[in-house]
């Protein structure tokens, strides 16, 4: 079995990004995440598909203990209303 087959995926919601770090926010709580393979390739095509604040991404858990960012989503808004609702002032 290889490495690949034993990493856990899941997804997330970016609370931020910056220095090679992606600020994630999942069920298990906030974690740092890198860029993947895949997300990478995708960064370097088009510098625009790059993480912000608010898009969902997958995620993967390799078993020597790093995540990493394998796919961005493009915001998606009412999801995320439903996970971080809005508080009024």
């Amino acid at each position: 079995m290889t490495a690949a087959a034993r990493a856990r995926h899941g997804a997330g919601c970016v609370l931020g990004a910056g220095d090679g770090l992606v600020e994630v926010l999942t069920d298990r709580g906030r974690l740092s995440a890198t860029l993947g393979g895949a997300a990478l390739a995708r960064l370097a095509a088009d510098p625009a598909s790059a993480p912000q604040p608010g898009d969902w991404v997958d995620l993967c858990w390799w078993p020597d203990g790093p995540v990493t960012v394998d796919r961005v989503r493009r915001r998606e808004t009412p999801r995320l209303a439903r996970v971080l609702p809005l508080r009024r002032a």
